[in-house]
């Protein structure tokens, strides 16, 4: 029987996710430690669980966060599925699969747009998922210090406006939600830094060792001057509008690759469609300096570089295509 865990079972919750996920983690794995947004104690979202009990346990588990992305007064409702375990002696009885069902179904009656996992294709497209965004990952060789005096400090709450508006004005058109925006850079899996040349404020950059490496600056013709203070090992995740990385990507032959665990399950096509809408339409109005930074730098085809290095992405789904290239889901923040 499939029921909703109850608040109070948010230790027993943790505990069989601790336990079910000991065969694929490390020794000290801890669900509380790695994903303290969904499991740390300032919240308390075990009702957002699915489980199923045998033998009076819990030996199957299916977190179904619903959030919401807001865009002037629409407001669009998502759900971020994560933490499917089923404890080792239990699996291969079709658990998860009437875990996944059971999702689907609440999150249809409750108007959800789509739902987003990252996960194996291999295991999650029976159960009605596609491929979702897209990274691209760069990283440079050695890059030669020039003569700026640049420095790092970490960031701080009180660099949050600064950061915040910086990443707003990119060309890069992403969309994060700014009351989680600090807590996305900082969380368990980041670290972020602010960026200064003499003494003065420029930029920011975040790592995250599993979504890849961010850098924003005031003025990205600085890229190849600031690049150099970080180890050239750094995947940094570069969109396909962010024409500076990709210049100094081609000028200098840095390497790419696609990153893509993120999947998709679209509950009301229409909406999302909608959806896609008012979020390129956002990006539009964004582009202002990608288009400027272009026509001051000489014509660069960035779509058509990517798409030379991936021609399996030009057979993409149009509509995903476009989720993939202009949107970003803070479902990094939860799971």
């Amino acid at each position: 029987m499939i029921r909703h865990a109850r608040n109070e079972e948010k230790a027993e919750l943790i505990k069989t996710l601790d336990e079910a996920f000991f065969d694929v983690r490390a020794s000290d794995f801890s669900i509380a430690k790695s994903q303290p947004r969904a499991y740390g104690k300032e919240k308390n979202r075990a009702n957002e669980h699915l489980v199923i009990e045998k033998e009076g346990k819990m030996v199957s588990i299916l977190g179904n966060l619903q959030e919401t992305l807001t865009f002037g007064e629409h407001v669009y409702p998502f759900a971020t599925i994560g933490s499917v375990a089923t404890l080792p002696s239990y699996r291969h009885q079709g658990l998860m699969r009437s875990l996944m069902e059971k999702a689907h179904q609440e999150n249809e009656e409750k108007g959800d747009v789509f739902a987003i996992l990252t996960g194996n294709p291999d295991v999650y497209d029976s159960l009605g998922f596609v491929p979702g965004p897209a990274h691209l990952l760069l990283s440079f060789g050695p890059l030669p210090l020039l003569e700026h005096d640049y420095s790092l400090r970490p960031m701080e709450r009180e660099d949050l406006a600064f950061a915040y508006a910086l990443y707003c004005s990119s060309a890069s058109g992403r969309i994060r939600q700014e009351n989680t925006f600090l807590s996305a850079l900082q969380s368990h899996a980041s670290k972020a830094v602010m960026i200064y040349r003499d003494s003065k404020q420029i930029g920011y950059a975040s790592f995250n060792s599993r979504y890849g490496n961010e850098i924003r600056l005031t003025d990205m013709a600085e890229l190849e001057e600031v690049l150099p203070l970080f180890p050239s090992a750094l995947e940094w995740a570069v969109h396909t509008k962010d024409f500076a990385f990709l210049r100094l990507a081609y000028e200098k032959g840095a390497s790419l690759r696609l990153w893509q665990r993120e999947m998709l399950h679209i509950y009301r096509p229409d909406a999302f469609l909608s959806l896609l809408h008012e979020n390129n339409e956002t990006v539009l109005s964004r582009d202002k300096m990608a288009k400027e930074e272009a026509m001051h730098s000489g014509h660069f085809d960035s779509n058509a570089f990517v798409h030379s290095l991936f021609p399996s992405l030009q057979k993409s789904d149009v509509t995903l295509s476009s989720f993939a290239y202009s949107f970003e889901i803070p479902w990094c923040d939860l799971f």
